[in-house]
């Protein structure tokens, strides 16, 4: 049995990072303009004044869409909120979502289901309809995408030698890290 020194003394992994096109660290779609993520809004970063931002939730269907759109419409910035699924933030607690969808239409934010982006150029977001194909644009002054975070990989040969613990295992409910942070901490 390991000892409360030999727990601490190995390292402990936590956390997500963002999900960008698949792992590769650039917006899903092309784009002629820097795109933001929820990370970088919660780090203090914010898109230049001008024009409205569309956050794009692609197939998200928990609340880090929601995050980013209610952060800028509190603001103050006209926000327009893009699901590529039938609805927003299915995966979301009912009442809580009910909550969400209230504060956020308060705001004046636009919700647009069923449509993907395709494009970013020129200040227009050009957009698909999942089922039908038909493109669309949306005028848009900054784009921010909220499409999903992953796992922090643990470094090669390290997998034995570290604890992995919330979303650093997988993003998933906070529920989670809580129970795996309580049973680490009870090894102690």
């Amino acid at each position: 049995m390991s000892t409360s020194e030999d727990l601490l003394a190995r390292p402990l992994r936590i956390g997500s990072r963002t999900l960008r096109n698949r792992m590769v660290m650039t917006a899903p779609f092309p784009a002629d303009a820097p795109v933001l993520t929820t990370s970088d809004l919660l780090s203090g970063r914010r898109p230049a004044a001008g024009g409205p931002v569309v956050v794009v939730g692609g197939p998200e269907t928990h609340l880090e869409p929601f995050i980013a759109a209610e952060l800028l419409a509190g603001e103050g910035r006209r926000v327009w909120l893009l699901t590529e699924r039938h609805a927003h933030g299915e995966d979301v607690e009912p009442r809580s979502l009910s909550g969400l969808l209230s504060r956020l239409s308060k705001l004046g934010v636009e919700f647009v289901s069923m449509t993907a982006v395709t494009a970013w150029s020129k200040g227009v977001v050009h957009t698909e309809q999942v089922f039908s194909g038909a493109a669309g644009e949306i005028p848009a002054g900054a784009v921010v995408t909220a499409i999903g975070r992953v796992a922090n990989p643990v470094p090669a040969g390290d997998e034995g030698e570290t604890y992995v613990i919330g979303d650093a295992l997988a993003p998933r409910r906070i529920t989670h890290a809580v129970l795996e942070g309580r049973r680490f901490g009870a090894m102690i």
